[in-house]
């Protein structure tokens, strides 16, 4: 059945609930917090499924991507096919995917591969950690393929070498730290930092991906030196959204909440 406003609040509240147990009682994350939800859709690349079957029909792509022309040596040995489909997978995860990113700390290119650190986002602090539920059933999913979310492996010290460190996440473009299949019922939880790095590749075929993101906030794991310029910091902020949110918005409704309320 179609479900309407309210139905879809209930489910993802419940959710959300569960999860908060989960964070609390088995992961030992005292006084964590819900902060946001969102049901998302992946659409299909049509841009790199139409390039990947002119490839599969023997036509020539150069005069769409030059960049992307096939090297003669390549070429010689017929394994264009193979080429274009490896450039296809490591560019769209920087335009058709979704770009690499860590859900509370802003990714920077250079301060990652020079350090493996990156600062936390003025914007998603609060997204400390965070739940990715899978929707589509294996009907939905045999219509495409791809839509995998992919980690980037931190193990990598900055004690390393740059040839090291460029190899490491390469590699991990490619073959995936983690990947992850978006099947129904499917759930990971992560840190939202610059450990957990991810990206999640294109989707090839006539179908969507859909799936449910909730994010959690625990203040210990905001960092309690960065502040706004009005001198507030990020801790302070978390913990006046957590009190409003609290106060009016869920009201005993979040396991979180039940001691802001009675406290307040």
């Amino acid at each position: 059945p179609k479900l309407n406003d309210t139905r879809i609040a209930d489910m993802i509240f419940g959710l959300q609930n569960k999860i908060h147990d989960f964070l609390e009682d088995r992961l030992k994350l005292p006084n964590v917090s819900m902060h946001s939800a969102s049901l998302v859709a992946r659409f299909s690349n049509r841009l790199y499924q139409n390039l990947t079957e002119k490839v599969k029909d023997g036509e020539d792509i150069s005069k769409y991507l030059d960049a992307f022309s096939c090297p003669s040596i390549v070429e010689a040995f017929g394994l264009c096919h193979w080429w274009f489909s490896m450039l296809f997978q490591f560019d769209s995860l920087f335009s058709g995917g979704l770009n690499l990113h860590a859900d509370s700390h802003v990714y920077k290119l250079k301060d990652y591969f020079a350090e493996r650190s990156s600062p936390q986002s003025h914007s998603y602090f609060e997204r400390t950690h965070s739940a990715l539920l899978y929707l589509d059933t294996e009907e939905m999913l045999n219509k495409f393929s791809g839509a995998e979310i992919m980690f980037i492996d931190d193990a990598v010290s900055s004690n390393h070498g740059w040839a090291d460190k460029i190899f490491a996440t390469f590699s991990d473009l490619f073959f995936g730290r983690v990947k992850l299949r978006p099947k129904c019922g499917n759930l990971i939880l992560y840190r939202g930092n610059e450990r957990n790095l991810h990206a999640v590749r294109p989707i090839f075929g006539r179908g969507h991906r859909h799936s449910m993101a909730i994010w959690f906030t625990h203040i210990p794991h905001i960092d309690p030196k960065l502040s706004f310029r009005d001198g507030r910091t990020f801790q302070e902020i978390a913990i006046e959204n957590r009190l409003y949110k609290c106060s009016n918005l869920r009201p005993m409704g979040d396991p979180g909440c039940k001691e802001v309320v009675n406290n307040d």
